[in-house]
């Protein structure tokens, strides 16, 4: 569970670079809950 943490901290990071760029925050998140389906197994 830590390491599901760290990763949404780092994707939260991530996400602010991505806004500069014009992506926006629910790609991110889309791409986090995808991630952590991944993770789960």
């Amino acid at each position: 569970m830590q390491r599901l943490q760290k990763e949404y901290t780092e994707l939260q990071e991530y996400d602010q670079t991505r806004k500069r760029k014009g992506d926006s925050i629910m790609n991110t998140i889309d791409a986090f809950a995808k991630n952590a389906r991944y993770l789960e197994c």
